[in-house]
């Protein structure tokens, strides 16, 4: 086609377009093989970069459940047992400063309580127990003492009957109870007393009426002889010879004659009177005339 110099330069042009075809083609096997070579140097890398980010993905996901799900668990775990009336159950994570350390320490502080009530429960039942104790022994000890009291009231009421019966040898032998054995010794010392007092009493009183009758026998001894000496003085107009009893001294210097008198001399009665000697008092009053008035009056 071309002739000449235009198919020298052809020729030359050819030569540099192949050279240059070549070179693109040479330079494009490397740029391919290049590029072949770094993207599987990229997937490589971005295989490696997901490995890396699944692994930390998974290291990640095991720390969130490490820290924060297994504590929540052994917290709900320890919560039930607690409600379950457990509260010997330690409360995991107390130490932590985080909201699970907050957690911890609140679910701590329920068990706290939870154990206080129990403490004031436990109290108040002893308290309770020991009341009932309390009052089971003192209604033993009331219905004791009261017991004791009705045995002490019917003895002493029966030996108040037997004393107001006359019966002064009653004791109280039956024991009493501790706090009536006082009573019941003061009382038999006060019946022995009493008896010993009422015993000489009865002694002394037989030896006075003893002594009355003895004094009323003598008197009404002498009060008849005082009437019948009284008698034989009253006839008429006999002398007054004789001396009068011993009793009645007072009138002796009446009827009797003066010592410078060698016989007796009759006593001189005035009108109307008789040589009658006086009675004393207690021999008027012991006459069978005053006693005779007496007994009617």
């Amino acid at each position: 086609l071309y002739r000449g110099e235009m198919r020298d330069v052809f020729r030359r042009m050819l030569a540099i377009l192949e050279s240059e075809v070549s070179f693109n083609m040479t330079e494009g096997g490397k740029v391919a093989d290049f590029s072949s070579q770094a993207g599987a140097e990229a997937r490589v890398s971005i295989l490696a970069g997901l490995a890396v980010v699944a692994v930390l993905s998974i290291i990640i996901g095991w720390l969130l459940i490490q820290g924060i799900s297994v504590p929540v668990t052994a917290m709900t775990g320890t919560m039930q047992k607690l409600a379950a009336g457990d509260h010997t159950v330690e409360v995991p994570a107390t130490r932590r400063r985080d909201e699970i350390g907050a957690m911890a320490n609140a679910v701590q502080v329920f068990k706290e309580a939870a154990i206080s009530k129990i403490a004031l429960e436990d109290e108040a039942a002893r308290h309770r127990g020991h009341a009932e104790q309390q009052r089971e022994l003192n209604d033993t000890e009331r219905a004791n003492a009261a017991q004791a009291q009705s045995v002490v009231m019917t003895a002493v009421g029966a030996g108040l009957e037997r004393l107001s019966g006359g019966d002064l040898t009653i004791r109280l032998d039956q024991p009493f109870a501790p706090d009536y054995e006082s009573l019941r010794t003061n009382l038999n010392v006060a019946m022995a007393r009493l008896q010993q007092l009422v015993t000489g009493i009865v002694s002394n009183t037989a030896g006075i009426r003893s002594g009355t009758d003895e004094i009323a026998k003598a008197a009404d001894d002498l009060a008849r002889r005082t009437e019948q000496q009284a008698a034989s003085l009253s006839k008429p107009r006999q002398p007054c010879m004789r001396s009068p009893p011993q009793w009645a001294r007072a009138q002796k210097a009446q009827c009797k004659p003066g010592p410078s008198s060698p016989r007796p001399v009759p006593m001189r009665r005035s009108p109307g009177r008789s040589c009658r000697t006086r009675l004393p008092q207690w021999a008027r009053s012991r006459s069978p005339r005053n006693r005779s008035a007496r007994s009617s009056a």
